[in-house]
């Protein structure tokens, strides 16, 4: 099974420390500023410590995923749920 985070910040970060502990459960995450010159080297770090796979689009990121979870700012939450809910097919779930 494979979970997807979209946005990989704080709450992101500490759900995949405690569910990298889960057997047989896949995570990856996609966000917008993993490249960022600010933020970028940490949502890496942080991926790379909590064994999450980062995508480059959230288009790449819900492919495999069997549930979506957004984990953005509640500003961002309707627009990205516009943008993602188009890519995703029977049997996947999105949770924001």
């Amino acid at each position: 099974m494979k979970m997807v985070f979209i946005g990989f910040g704080e709450a992101a970060y500490h759900l995949a420390l405690g569910l990298g502990a889960a057997e047989g459960l896949q995570l990856g995450a996609y966000d917008a500023y993993r490249d960022d010159a600010k933020v970028g080297p940490l949502i890496r770090q942080r991926a790379a410590q909590a064994g999450v796979e980062l995508f480059d689009s959230p288009e790449q990121a819900c492919q495999a995923a069997r549930f979506v979870l957004c984990l953005t700012s509640a500003s961002s939450a309707l627009a990205l749920a516009e943008r993602i809910l188009p890519l995703l097919t029977a049997g996947q779930d999105y949770l924001d």
